[in-house]
């Protein structure tokens, strides 16, 4: 056994993170070719420091990216929105807002919490 574990147990590592890299580049290529998708985010912590999940969903498909901040520079590290060109349903969100070259659509559930609350 060497000091990174057996070479069995590497290669099961090895063979699981290429069919994850391979699931989540059809993930995004199919996400990219919708004609619309949803889009929201969420706080956690991590080692006490908040971060944020990033969601993207289109159908059966959903990804989520984890990045340590919740606005632009987060969309564009993940860079499927500054891709797309379809329709995105959001919160409303000024920060998804901002992205013109698609279209947008509002996240019912969102609008729904909202007129509770008025």
């Amino acid at each position: 056994m060497t000091q990174n574990g057996p070479p069995s147990l590497r290669r099961l590592f090895s063979d699981s993170l290429l069919a994850l890299e391979s699931w989540e580049l059809h993930a995004i290529e199919q996400i990219l070719k919708a004609p619309a998708i949803n889009v929201d985010e969420t706080s956690l912590r991590v080692d006490r420091k908040r971060f944020w999940i990033h969601v993207l969903s289109a159908g059966d498909i959903t990804l989520k990216f984890l990045h340590r901040k919740r606005g632009p520079e987060a969309i564009e590290d993940i860079h499927i929105i500054p891709r797309y060109g379809g329709v995105i349903i959001h919160d409303c969100w000024a920060s998804y807002l901002s992205y013109t070259h698609c279209g947008h659509g509002l996240c019912g559930s969102h609008l729904l919490r909202e007129l509770t609350f008025i």
